[in-house]
């Protein structure tokens, strides 16, 4: 999510003076998200709670310091936690009753096996990983788990299949779940299925990719961050091993790789900073906002995203799904080109 926030536009002093404060408060959120951070006060934690619960640290702030302004959301992720993990199983006993292998993927699992404590790290939706070959059982079997079309689910397939990496979002007893038939990062297709999407450098080759796509899109949160910190943590002694193989998966992203990697370690103890043997960069709020780029580029970027939305929409309209009238293509191609602009590629 964003840093940026709204402000009064009829006065730039007191909006310039606002925006430094902002960043202020997020630098103290960065320093007490250090795995080595002193204790801060309880009233500083408190002023600095919001903010923390935007940048997805909220639950790992108060396993580590305790905070009673914390501590309601800190329970209301640990009963997020425990119903989602409750349709995961669901749907992992009813894929493993017809022989699929599937594998529950990024925030749940990060939940489960990185941190501390599962509350300590808040989840979106269900995410899920299986084959490419069992992408339509998969979407049968779901189906007969009463799940309903999620509201912000393309229409198209066809556009699906071409800007996303798993089946239209589907809720289940109102929780969205998504079937990934690739792990999605940089605009990279990946599926590490076999042997599993588990090992340490196929998790951490996803994690600092999916933080480079959104810092092109609409910024990131620290929490993802401190995804990678946790995860470099409980493996800092091969550390070096694990980046060395996590950026062979895309060679070509190995300098984005290592400028993520630079930042995120800087949660890190100071002892783990200089046993690792990697490159510290110190981090900024400034790194967490969209990256800026020249406007002409801007432009001409969204504009062949938007040709190539329609070029897609025609062939849906042409030759796809003609058990569909016309009037309903025109009316699912609108519909989707609404949540093309507004949601996926602000």
């Amino acid at each position: 999510c964003s840093c940026r926030t709204t402000h009064d536009t009829s006065n730039k002093s007191s909006r310039r003076k606002h925006s430094i404060g902002v960043t202020a408060d997020i630098q103290k959120i960065i320093e007490i998200c250090r795995l080595d951070a002193a204790t801060p006060s309880s009233v500083e934690l408190s002023s600095l709670s919001h903010l923390a619960i935007e940048h997805g640290v909220g639950g790992w702030l108060y396993h580590r310091f305790g905070c009673n302004a914390l501590r309601s959301h800190a329970m209301q992720t640990m009963a997020d936690y425990t119903r989602k993990v409750a349709i995961a199983q669901k749907i992992l006993d009813t894929f493993a009753s017809e022989g699929l292998n599937t594998y529950i993927i990024k925030g749940l699992h990060l939940a489960t096996n990185v941190y501390p404590e599962p509350w300590a790290r808040p989840t979106g939706d269900v995410d899920m990983l299986t084959t490419t070959t069992d992408l339509a059982k998969a979407h049968r079997l779901l189906n007969t788990l009463a799940a309903k079309p999620n509201k912000y689910a393309y229409r198209t397939p066809v556009i699906y299949r071409s800007f996303m990496s798993h089946l239209p979002a589907i809720s289940i007893d109102r929780v969205c779940v998504e079937m990934h038939y690739n792990l999605h990062g940089a605009d990279t297709h990946y599926n590490p299925l076999y042997p599993t999407p588990y090992d340490t450098p196929t998790l951490l080759f996803h994690l600092t990719t999916h933080f480079l796509r959104n810092k092109h899109l609409a910024g990131n949160r620290l929490g993802w961050l401190l995804d990678i910190a946790l995860l470099a943590h409980q493996n800092v002694a091969s550390l070096q091993s694990i980046v060395c193989q996590a950026k062979k998966l895309r060679p070509s992203l190995s300098a984005d790789i290592d400028d993520v990697l630079s930042h995120a370690l800087y949660l890190l103890p100071q002892n783990e900073q200089q046993s690792c043997g990697l490159t510290i960069a110190r981090l900024t709020p400034q790194y967490l906002l969209p990256k800026r780029r020249n406007p002409l580029y801007t432009f001409l970027y969204r504009t062949r995203r938007i040709l190539h939305f329609f070029a897609l929409a025609n062939h849906y309209i042409t030759k796809e799904d003609n058990t569909k009238s016309y009037i309903v293509k025109i009316k699912n191609v609108i519909l989707d080109f609404k949540d093309f602009v507004l949601y996926r590629h602000r």
